[in-house]
């Protein structure tokens, strides 16, 4: 009985270790996904692509399981929204992006459509 309890106690941190990191995937993902939404938004208000991707897009954010602070989300999605894409420590505009890779912005945008038609 006793090795049992050790070997239970032992694997204990393995456990929490283990909770800690999927706590941290699901913010990482809920965040991204938050920011990805504000890009969208973004290429909607520039007229980039129909607001119908909006939509699509909220229900695939809905889909994702939901973080301890959701309400980090907002500061991803707001950034976004501004036209930038955000870690929560660096921020670089679609126009950046779009510069650093040979494309447009344009471009960038279009692949949410396609993204969310998949």
């Amino acid at each position: 009985m006793r090795n049992k309890s050790v070997a239970a106690l032992l694997s204990l941190p393995l456990i929490i270790t283990s909770s800690l990191a999927l706590a941290d995937d699901t913010q990482l993902l809920f965040n991204s996904s938050r920011n990805q939404l504000g890009l969208i938004k973004f290429c909607v208000a520039e007229g980039h692509i129909s607001n119908d991707v909006v939509a699509a897009y909220e229900k695939i954010v809905k889909m994702l399981p939901t973080p301890a602070d959701a309400a980090q989300g907002d500061q991803y999605e707001s950034a976004g929204e501004q036209g930038y894409s955000f870690d929560g420590e660096n921020r670089t505009s679609m126009q950046d992006i779009a510069d650093g890779t040979g494309t447009s912005v344009v471009d960038h945008c279009t692949q949410f459509t396609a993204l969310t038609n998949q």
